[in-house]
């Protein structure tokens, strides 16, 4: 093109085409056409602002970019097709039908992600806009589809997406060719998102490969290559996650900034027929502008994008509605009316300040909104409302919202008309629809609360196990709206928190794509008939992709104040003259006293409401009262009567919730003012008699000579006080009315005491009760089950309480449910959906449930801890009452006239004792709650009332026949309070403080001292076991109480089926045992035991179990044990004691609960004794017939509700739970705090570590009978019996000093060791016992070895003897035959032949004395060694029991540091000890550590450390086998007992565990994690029972044989795993993680093996013949021992024995001779070996440096076999050199760069100079290159802490650089 003037022509043709849209768009013309036009319209002004800027740019060419980059379309009339071009692709138009659907405007933004969008398709690539809210992410990719004429299918992303559901809709993209677009993609979780990213990358490779058909998932599908698929993110916002990088990398991302709203409000009103769109746009755009900068900041206000189309949108619906009024007004009222309504009452004026400047000359004008005012009114006055301004104005701004938005916010405090107003609006439509008013339709609503629901019931969920889909509430609800195609209104209604996970699910629908996508793939539309209302508190979690999607009402309770209410609660009176009274008071007396409540009155923390709230309460109070009748003569007149109504009315309500000193407040207050009460006392303590018309006390209401039944139950013993007493009474009233009560306050006031007397006091025959003990845990659908547990079915869907009864369903620690991530309470707001509607959902069938005739009550802690502040919403819902601390005189009453009682028979001393008891306990338990404060580590020092409580239960134990006196009833005082507060204390220095405070007590109250109290300076032990007639008393018997408690532990073993137990007794333990029958023989008694695994917490309560006469019951956890299986368990305990009345304790630990609800169902037990739906029906039947008979006899009807009341009291009669849990790690804190009644209905005892007595004690009971001066040369003489004996008594004395400090030392370490690196490691007791018990074991073998050698040397030297003998013998034969030759020579042949014969003997005898006296030096050596080595056992014993007891799982630098500590003790102690003593010589020979050494295990000696730990530890073997080496070593080693090796993984593991239980096969468990497996729990136990001769133990739920062979390992590639000390008591862990000398060994020879390979063949052969060489010594002296010991001969007449003894002596010298040659031969080898030492080290040096990265990246692990074939693979490829050194060069450089090379590929790209730069530290540190300080100078820089002393800076510029440098540099200085 040559010219511009064809642009121009062109312009001014579309600005002709403009305007007649236009005039269009100003008629009336149907919906239809008018959508046409608008998308007609945004078309056409795009294309003439394109054209008109070409025009200003002077674009003449097609190359221009201007044209280039435009989205342009052309028409092939070779091929009759449309084809679209924008930059270099090219895209061919599809002809899909869209829909007359509008479209979108197009800005620079819009057209700079068409360019990114249609360019990401050209690469086969995917689309992927990002940015915050309303930035036009989802609706500019549905643009682009509708330009290219492509169905674009919106899929709303959610957390509950699994991989299925999206290969469902990638494989329907890739077969239909159209696209898909992920709106909030990044919501799916990470682990999904992985295998996405491999379906994804399938299609998308499909596509680049131009393929038409290709395999997805498994299936062969056709590929339509139109198809594309696009995400759209919003970063940052809540529940969004980081999507991997390799999901990134395919899709080609677009920033979405916020787009020009100028533009898009000038294209949206000039295609609404705005003739000013220009100027009028400008002003919307400033509006908004403005509004952002000066209005406050609320999380509810959004004045973004879309609120700006919407507002347009509605100002096009009035132009048109009112044709005849200016332009600028109808902007001016949809600026009003699409804003105003959601701003606070504060921003009202600012907002119109705004208005007024940007439309200086207009008057804002008003619509008549009289028809629907008039209808509103008429609905609020049927209902009894208020019709007020404010009130129709909320109503209309909520009709208005609700007409410009399919989905709107209804947002504000409580007890703001919320509710009402949408109920009046949709009654007021619906009345117009019946009207016939056209426009107006019939309104029906569904609402629900969406917090009261899990996501997966609430948009439905598929079964993981079964794949079946299972439909959700919302979804049903919106499926049946949604496909009515009748014109009425349907309105869902999401009454409940807003939080950025359900509602974000519902993005899709609430904008304009209206369309709900399932997890299933369904899709649902949603027509014009279907509307969203969401009414809640806030919006305060809600992210602003919610904020901008909805229209927004906000409530403020500013405009309506409590006179509403009032004035509507006052209509309902129908005495006018009692109205208008009380009209009077609600304006004299409410008014001022909300306003002093408001500034100066603090309500308590639990019960802290809305001021309405109270208002309400008080109204409902009044309100059950009738008019007053006329007055008699003597009586106060109405209005003063009406008065005291009103204020005794005020107190209980509105004043109810007052703290203490705010209820003084509000008393002074109302004395000054008002002077109708008693001088006498506070408010609080009058009522009015209604009789009298008096004010009177309400001590006038408590029985007189009231007593407890000393019968019953401790727990039944309820004292009747004032306190008490006025709250019941207006609780009841509330209550018999319907209301809900609530009763606030701090833990152990009384509130659920109160609420249930409150509740014992109503008629058994109206009313029936319901226990729900909530704690963290507690879930909606426990609340739901809980109470339909007690309903039946009437009519369908509905459910009233069984019997025809109301039910008060009474939630104890209302408060207590966690709250989740955004704030709300589950459990909550399904109690408040079913007190604003009457009903909840079946969450299996999706439809109501209509529960009738039930009231609600709640008792609600302080906030703090686990427990929150109750929801205001909810709160509203009560009666509330605050629950003050009681006083001390109320304290004194109530534990006062309990203890007077049971003194009555006392003598008058003991009497006088116990009252001054009270002040002191009082007093104690207000020290302690001061002093002993809750801190982290000490969660469950939580002291309240109850444990005032407890003391003087025990107290009311006492006999008058054997606590008679002021001492034995003091001791028992002491007692109590010790187990009370003492026994749950942590730490010495707090039991010391106690110890102190109640000497001080006794001296302050008593003037006593606690040495005179209890001479021997131990708290006294009370119990009732060795009473005969088992009265609670004083243990002060030790002796006699150790007897009697080892005789119960004798006759417990001796119990068939049971497993043994061999307890020692010390004096910690027996305390503990006592401690425990002190609480489980009390009625409802459980205990709460804290220690670490192995203190005996489960072994002391069996014990004490079977004192108490209780069985014990323990469930057995399996792998497959669930909450199913644990029911069942409970069902069985609960059968025991509830039917068969079995004294029962239930042994439950914390290693048992697989799941958390299993806490929630103890924490139910302690409480109430209630577990929820137990039984089925026909087992529920099969209770109630066992039980028929037992209940006759109490006289009590068979109904449900009775026989299961029935049995619930039995169960809780007879069973007693006893909790062992473990205090380490964060679970037992985070229990105490979420489940309440672990503490409050238990008593702590806390396992302190064992003192030193108690480990002395131990040890000195294993060290009986052991003898520690026995000699080698045999039995000890006893000279000097006593001085021996005094000196054997010293060195037991020594060694159990020394178990003890060793037991001590290495908890010590493990601190040390934890603090260094991290590292975990438990000591407990079951560490000292293997210590104890191991040492007498290890004794014995060695002396049994010693012994042999003995006996040997023994053997030896008799038959030298002989020897010698019978050559003495020879020799004077020899003399003799000679003298015999001279006299007779007659003789001479058979003088010959016995001269022949002697001759040879002489030969023999001198050969074998030649040949044994070659030994003798020998021997004698040998005997003197060994008997040093006896000498010294007892000290060398002691050690290496500790070593095998307590240093597996540390590494080599702390053994060694642990054991020179050990040395120096048994020096200290005078032990004899072999100082230089090593574990490798003394446990081990080297012939089996050879062995080991071929089976795998590194030649170090940390591993031969580990080995013998491993072979010699009494408990299984745990390895911490990262590199797997400890898994090959003891495979190998067992692989002659045909080893099985399993993981837990495998589904047949427990069927080869049982065949080698039985077989007595070893096995390995090999990959454990952290946690094992509970079904190897009873092998980990060792619960081995003997049944008959046979040895069995229960494993998988069924008996099985157990031999004594068996042998269990495990191991883990955990690197550096912590194990809970339950675990490591069962196991013995050993760190066989790899180290820098064993491995630079195995390199080694692996280089030299490749370097060298005749070298090391020739190093193994050497050892095997060294080896063997020395066994064959050792061989061949026992065949001769073994011949002279067997022979049956004369020794000198044995020819096989000197056959032997030549042999013997030949080869011994050859082996000789061989040994030094091969020992000669080894060291040779070993020089030239040493040559490629520098290799092994370095690249033993380089995988430590690899293996520290697992530090900064827990991903970043490293394989040992991996990182071995890289260093073969360097040896194999590095340059060769005939040089040594140039060789080892060559190798270390190129493994170096090999393993640096071959490491990044597998590091983040910020990781890879942290390589380089660890590797070159970690080479330089070896090399001694790098000194510590200058590694943390490179790490951290210079830090000059004092400047003053810094050298000046030689240089006149003292900049900054100058500065940090110098100082830098002096710090280095300095620091070198």
């Amino acid at each position: 093109m040559k010219e511009k003037k064809p642009l121009k022509k062109l312009r001014k043709k579309q600005n002709q085409i403009l305007a007649t849209l236009q005039m269009m768009s100003r008629k009336e013309i149907t919906k239809i056409l008018r959508c046409k036009v608008n998308a007609l319209c945004v078309i056409e002004i795009h294309s003439r602002d394109t054209v008109d800027r070409m025009y200003k740019m002077g674009c003449m060419s097609v190359t221009a970019f201007e044209w280039f980059s435009q989205l342009k379309f052309y028409w092939d009339r070779e091929r009759e097709d449309c084809y679209i071009r924008q930059t270099n692709t090219n895209s061919i138009y599809t002809y899909e039908y869209i829909g007359n659907s509008g479209r979108l405007v197009i800005t620079p933004l819009t057209d700079r992600c068409y360019i990114t969008l249609t360019t990401a398709l050209h690469l086969f690539r995917g689309g992927s806009p990002q940015g915050p809210a309303g930035t036009g992410k989802t609706e500019t990719t549905k643009d682009l589809g509708r330009a290219l004429a492509r169905w674009v299918v919106v899929t709303n992303c959610s957390d509950g997406l699994d991989y299925k559901s999206m290969a469902k809709c990638f494989a329907g993209i890739a077969q239909s060719g159209c696209w898909g677009c992920f709106d909030e993609f990044n919501r799916i979780n990470i682990e999904v998102l992985s295998v996405v990213a491999q379906q994804i990358l399938a299609v998308l490779l499909a596509l680049s490969l131009n393929q038409k058909r290709f395999v997805f998932e498994g299936s062969d599908i056709k590929l339509d290559g139109n198809c594309g698929i696009f995400i759209t993110m919003n970063p940052g916002y809540a529940g969004r996650t980081e999507l991997p990088d390799n999901l990134k990398s395919m899709f080609r991302p677009i920033a979405m900034c916020v787009p020009d709203s100028l533009i898009i409000a000038e294209n949206t009103l000039f295609s609404d027929g705005f003739t000013a769109y220009k100027i009028n746009a400008k002003k919307v755009f400033t509006l908004y502008q403005l509004a952002m900068q000066q209005l406050s900041k609320q999380d509810h206000y959004d004045f973004g994008l879309r609120s700006m189309v919407a507002l347009l949108r509605y100002a096009g619906v009035k132009r048109r509605a009112y044709p005849n009024l200016p332009e600028q007004e109808m902007v001016i009222l949809a600026m009003r009316d699409m804003n105003v309504a959601r701003l606070t009452a504060k921003d009202v004026p600012l907002f119109d300040g705004i208005m007024r400047d940007i439309f200086p000359d207009v008057d804002i004008p008003t619509l008549d909104y009289e028809m629907l005012e008039t209808a509103i009114t008429a609905e609020m006055r049927i209902l009894s409302l208020q019709p007020t301004k404010a009130a129709l104005h909320k109503v209309i701004q909520t009709y208005e919202t609700k007409n410009s938005r399919h989905s709107s916010i209804l947002l504000g405090d409580t007890n703001t008309a919320k509710s009402v107003s949408w109920k009046i609006l949709a009654a007021t439509l619906s009345r117009l629809h019946r009207e016939k008013v056209p426009g107006f339709e019939n309104v029906q609503t569904y609402p629900m609360n969406p917090k009261a629901l899990t996501l997966g019931e609430l948009y439905g969920e598929y079964n993981l196990a079964t794949g079946e889909w299972k439909d959700g509430v919302l979804s049903s609800i919106m499926r049946t709206t949604c496909q009515d195609e009748s014109p009425d209104q349907k309105w869902i209604i999401f009454d409940g928190p807003v939080d950025a996970v359900w509602i974000e699910n519902l993005n899709s629908v609430m904008d304009d794509n209206k369309l709900l996508t399932l997890v299933n793939s369904e899709r649902i539309s949603m027509p014009s008939q279907v509307s969203l209302l969401i009414e809640t508190l806030d919006l305060a979690v809600a992210s602003p992709a919610t904020v901008s999607r909805n229209g927004i009402v906000y409530n403020d309770y500013k405009d309506w104040g409590w006179w509403p209410y009032v004035n509507s609660w006052l209509e309902s009176i129908t005495d006018i003259e009692y109205r208008e009274s009380l009209r009077r008071h609600f304006f004299n007396i409410l008014t001022p006293v909300l306003e002093l409540k408001r500034v100066h009155l603090v309500e308590g923390q639990s019960v802290r409401g809305q001021e309405l709230t109270g208002v309400r309460s008080m109204c409902r109070l009044l309100g059950l009262l009738p008019a007053p009748l006329p007055p008699m003569p003597d009586q106060e007149d109405n209005e003063g009567f009406s008065k005291m109504r009103f204020l005794f009315a005020l107190i209980w309500s509105v004043c109810a919730t007052l703290e203490e000193e705010s209820r003084r407040k509000f008393d002074n207050w109302v004395r000054e003012h008002e002077g109708i009460f008693p001088l006498k006392d506070t408010v609080y303590d009058y009522y009015v008699d209604e009789r009298l018309r008096q004010f009177k006390s309400w001590e006038d209401k408590l029985p007189d000579n009231w007593r407890y039944n000393p019968n019953l139950g401790f727990h039944t013993i309820l004292v009747p006080t004032v306190e008490f007493i006025r709250v019941q009474m207006v609780a009841l009233e509330a209550v018999r009315a319907g209301h809900g009560i609530l009763v606030g306050g701090s833990t152990g006031t009384g509130k659920t005491f109160l609420l249930q007397g409150t509740l014992a006091s109503l008629d058994p025959e109206r009313y029936s009760t319901q226990v729900i003990n909530m704690s963290a845990q507690t879930t909606a659908a426990n609340v739901q089950d809980i109470i339909e547990a007690r309903l039946e079915k009437r009519t369908k869907g509905n459910y009233v309480p069984a019997g025809g009864k109301r039910m008060i369903a009474f939630m104890d620690d209302i408060n207590m449910p966690v709250r989740d991530e955004y704030g709300s309470q589950p459990p909550l707001e399904l109690v408040r959906l079913w007190y604003d509607y009457g009903y909840w959902f079946d969450r299996q069938k999706q439809w109501r449930k209509n529960v009738k005739d039930m009231v609600l009550c709640g008792a609600a802690g302080p906030p703090g801890g686990a427990r929150s502040p109750l929801p205001p919403r909810l709160l509203s819902c009560f009666h509330a009452f605050f629950l003050p601390p009681p006083t001390q005189q109320q304290l004194v009453k109530i534990f006062g006239t309990m203890l007077s009682q049971h003194l009555q028979d006392f003598d008058e001393e003991t009497k006088t004792v116990g009252k001054i008891v009270l002040q002191a306990t009082i007093d104690m338990f207000n020290n302690i709650v001061a002093k002993l404060l809750p801190t982290p580590s000490k969660m469950h020092y939580l002291f309240n009332l109850r444990d005032i409580s407890k003391i003087f239960q025990g107290l009311l134990r006492s006999n008058k026949d054997y606590q008679n006196t002021k001492p034995r009833f003091l001791r028992l005082w002491v007692h109590e309070c010790f187990r009370v507060f003492s026994d749950r204390l942590t730490e010495e220095k707090d039991r010391d403080w106690f110890m102190n405070h109640i000497t001080e007590m006794l001296g302050k109250h008593f003037e006593l001292t606690f040495h005179a109290l209890c001479p021997s300076k131990s708290p006294p032990l009370f119990g009732h076991f060795l009473n005969p007639f088992e009265v609670y008393d004083d243990l002060n018997d030790p002796a006699a109480l150790r007897k009697y408690i080892a005789n119960q532990m004798e006759e417990y073993n001796s119990c068939p089926g049971v497993v043994k137990m061999d307890l020692v007794l010390f004096k910690d333990a027996i305390e503990h045992i006592c401690r425990i029958v002190r609480v489980i023989s009390q009625p409802r008694g459980h205990m709460l035991c804290v220690g670490i695994g192995g203190s005996g917490r489960q072994s002391l309560t069996r014990v004490a179990s079977y004192i108490c006469e209780c069985n014990s019951y323990q469930i057995v956890v399996t792998k497959t044990y669930g909450i199913k299986d644990f029911r069942e368990d409970l069902k069985t305990l609960y059968t025991s004691c509830g039917v068969d009345t079995k004294k029962t304790t239930f042994i439950f630990c914390d290693t048992q609960i697989v799941e958390e609800t299993f806490t929630e169902i103890v924490n139910n037990l302690l409480s109430s004794g209630e577990i929820t739906n137990l039984y089925k029906p026909d087992e529920f039947e099969d209770i109630k017939s066992a039980l028929e008979k037992p209940m006759k006899a109490a006289n009590l009807m068979q109904t449900n509700e009775m026989v299961y009341l029935f049995l619930v009291e039995r169960v809780r009669a007879n069973m007693h739970i006893v909790l062992c849990f473990s205090p380490i790690g964060d679970d037992f804190r985070n229990r105490i705090r979420q489940y309440p009644a672990l503490i409050n209905a238990t008593t702590t005892n806390w396992f302190l570590e064992w003192p030193r007595e108690a480990l002395l004690e131990v040890a000195y009971k294993f060290l009986e009978g052991v003898e520690l001066l026995a000699s080698i040369t045999g039995p000890r003489v006893r000279r000097k019996e006593s001085l021996v004996e005094s000196r054997e008594d010293i060195m037991r004395a020594s060694v159990a000093s020394i178990m003890s400090l060793i037991h001590s030392s290495v908890g010590q370490y493990s601190a040390k060791m934890w603090r260094e690196m991290r590292r975990t490691n438990y000591v407990t007791p079951t560490n000292y016992l293997e210590l104890v018990s191991g040492y007498k074991e290890i004794v014995k073998p060695k002396k049994e070895r010693l012994e042999e050698a003995l006996e040997s040397l023994r053997m030896k030297q008799q038959i030298l003897a002989e020897a010698r003998a019978k050559l003495r013998e020879l020799s004077e034969m020899i003399a003799r035959l000679q003298k015999e030759y001279d006299e007779k020579v007659a003789q001479k042949e058979e003088l010959e032949r016995k001269s022949r014969m002697l001759q040879l003997k002489l030969e023999r005898a001198e050969a074998l004395i030649t040949g044994l006296s070659g030994e003798r030096e020998r021997w004698e050596v040998t005997v003197e060694r060994l008997d040093k080595e006896f000498e010294n056992l007892p000290g060398d014993c002691l050690i290496a029991t500790g070593f095998i007891a307590y240093l597996g799982p540390f590494v080599s630098e702390y053994r060694e540091s642990l054991m020179f500590d050990w040395f120096n003790e048994v020096c200290n102690e005078t032990l004899p000890v072999t100082m230089d003593l090593s574990m490798k010589v003394f446990l081990l020979d080297d012939a089996t550590l050879r062995d080991w050494n071929y089976m795998g295990l590194p030649d170090d000696n940390f591993s031969a450390e580990n080995g013998i730990i491993v072979v010699r530890a009494t408990r299984w073997p745990l390895a911490v086998d990262p590199q797997g080496q400890a898994l090959i070593w003891i495979s190998r080693l067992e692989e002659k007992n045909d080893i099985q090796i399993v993981d837990f993984g495998q589904p047949n593991y427990l069927k080869i565990m049982e065949t080698c239980l039985s077989a007595g096969q070893p096995i390995i468990v090999q990959n454990v994690g952290e946690v094992l497996d509970p079904s190897i729990a009873p092998i980990l136990d060792k619960a081995i029972v003997k049944i008959g001769h046979d040895l069995v133990i229960k494993f998988n739920e069924k008996m099985v044989p157990y031999n004594t062979n068996f042998k269990m390992y495990l191991t883990t590639k955990l690197g550096n795993p912590v194990y809970t000390p339950e675990t490591l008591t069962k196991t013995t862990m050993v760190n066989f993680a790899v180290k820098e000398q064993g491995l630079t060994s195995q390199l080694l020879s692996i280089v030299v093996r490749k370097e060298r390979p005749q070298l090391e063949t020739m190093k193994d052969n050497l050892v095997m013949t060294i080896a063997k060489n020395k066994k064959t010594l050792v061989d061949l002296e026992n065949d001769l021992l073994r011949i002279m010991y067997e022979s049956q001969v004369p020794l000198l007449e044995n020819e096989e024995l000197f056959i032997t003894l030549q042999t013997s002596q030949r080869t011994s010298l050859e082996v000789k001779e061989a040994l030094i040659t091969s020992q000669v031969t080894e060291k040779e080898i070993d020089t030239a070996r040493q040559g490629y030492v520098p290799v092994a080290v370095r690249a033993s040096v380089l995988f430590f440096a690899l293996n520290d990265l697992s530090r900064i990246d827990p991903m970043y692990q490293f394989s040992l076999d991996a990182y071995i074939d890289l260093f073969t693979y360097s040896i194999d490829r590095s340059p060769k050199s005939g040089e040594l050194e140039d060789r080892i060069n060559n190798l270390n450089e190129f493994h170096t760069f090999s393993v640096y090379k071959n490491t990044c590929r597998a590091l983040f790209e910020r990781h890879k100079l942290l390589l380089s730069f660890h590797m070159v530290s970690r080479i330089l540190f070896q090399a001694g290159k790098m000194s510590s300080h200058e590694y943390l100078f490179l790490l951290k820089g210079g830090v000059v802490l004092d400047r003053s002393e810094q050298p000046d800076n030689p240089t006149s510029a003292l900049t900054y650089i100058n500065t940090f440098i110098s100082g830098t540099f002096a710090s280095q200085s300095d620091s070198n």
